[in-house]
C-alpha cells in the first residue's frame, strides 16, 4: 500500500542515523587512543601535568578534542553522502530526492545536535579506556572490540520486525 518513496524513506530513514553514529564513534576512537595512551608512551603527559593548567582543564581539553573529532567525522560522512548522491546518475530519483530532503541544513544541524551527547559519551568512555592502557598498542586492543559494542545495537535496531516500544527504547 505504501508508495516507493515511503518505502525508501523508511529504509533510508532508519539506516542513515546509525551510519552517522558509527562514524562518530570511529572518528573519536583514534584521537582518544593518542591523547591517552599515546601521550603516556611518548612520556609527554608528565610535562603536560606539570604545566600551570589544572587537571580538570587538561581533561576537558582532551575530551573536547575527541568530541570535535567524532562530530567532524560524522559531518564529513554526511557531506560525502550528499555529494555521492548528487553525483550518482544511476540512483532512482525517489532515493535521490529523499536523501537530498534529509540532508538539508536544518536536518544536518538537528542530527549533529543529537550526536553531541553521544559523542561526549563515546569520548569519555574511550578516553577512560585509553588512559587505563599502558601503551598505544594495548589501548588499540582494548578499544578495538568496542566497535562491536556500538555496531550490535545498530544491527538489532535494523532487524525486521523490531518496533520501538518503551522496553526497546530503554536498551542503550
Amino acid at each position: 500500500m505504501a508508495s516507493s518513496q515511503e518505502k525508501a524513506g523508511e529504509l533510508l530513514g532508519g539506516f542513515l542515523p546509525y551510519i552517522f553514529v558509527i562514524f562518530c564513534f570511529m572518528g573519536s576512537m583514534y584521537p582518544a587512543i593518542d591523547l591517552g595512551a599515546g601521550e603516556k608512551e611518548r612520556k609527554t603527559i608528565e610535562t603536560l601535568l606539570t604545566s600551570p593548567a589544572r587537571r580538570i582543564e587538561i581533561l576537558i581539553g582532551k575530551l573536547g578534542t575527541i568530541v570535535v573529532a567524532g562530530l567532524g567525522s560524522a559531518f564529513i560522512s554526511m557531506l560525502g553522502l550528499f555529494v555521492a548522491v548528487n553525483q550518482a546518475t544511476t540512483l532512482p530519483p525517489d532515493i535521490q530526492e529523499f536523501v537530498n530532503g534529509l540532508l538539508n541544513l536544518q536536518s544536518i544541524l538537528l542530527i549533529l545536535s543529537l550526536l553531541v551527547p553521544l559523542a561526549v559519551f563515546f569520548g569519555s568512555i574511550l578516553l577512560c579506556l585509553s588512559i587505563y592502557a599502558k601503551s598505544y598498542k594495548e589501548a588499540s586492543s582494548i578499544i578495538g572490540p568496542m566497535t562491536f559494542v556500538v555496531i550490535l545495537p545498530v544491527m538489532i535496531g535494523m532487524m525486521p520486525g523490531i518496533e520501538l516500544t518503551w522496553k526497546t527504547a530503554l536498551v542503550p
